[in-house]
């Protein structure tokens, strides 16, 4: 089995740096697809929600139309793409908000402002999940 953990993943960054975002999410993917197939093994490789346009109000299934709006996303689906067309056994596992305690992620971020102030003022115009959603506001820490 190959798994791709890899990948360009700095959305806003994507913009500026498109064929490195290309390269990493396009062409790398394409290679290891390639090489799974020819081992016949198994290739699981790891996508985002990013390529959707948002629109949707329910969740979205693997059937839904693709409508990448940046970079980042657009990526993302060509490398999905590619893999398509290289074929063999292969799984494309649509992710989002992945976090962790480590790295530059949201949850690192919020942490390390509250450390660093009263109150903390998050956006909440962006939505994890159509699943369920948190009202945003300003949080006060007592």
């Amino acid at each position: 089995m190959i798994v791709n953990g890899s990948a360009y993943t700095a959305v806003d960054q994507a913009e500026k740096e498109p064929d490195l975002a290309m390269l990493l999410n396009e062409k790398v993917p394409i290679v290891m697809a390639e090489e799974a197939r020819t081992l016949k093994a198994p290739f699981i490789h790891y996508s985002t929600d990013y390529v959707f346009d948002g629109t949707k109000t329910s969740a979205y299934t693997e059937d839904d139309k693709t409508n990448p709006l940046n970079v980042y996303g657009q990526s993302k689906l060509k490398g999905e793409q590619a893999i398509g067309q290289v074929g063999g056994a292969y799984v494309i596992l649509r992710t989002s908000w992945v976090y962790s305690l480590r790295g530059n992620g949201f949850v690192s971020k919020v942490l390390s402002w509250a450390r660093k102030q009263e109150t903390l003022k998050i956006v909440t115009d962006q939505i994890g999940s159509k699943v369920g959603r948190v009202q945003g506001a300003d949080f006060t820490r007592h």
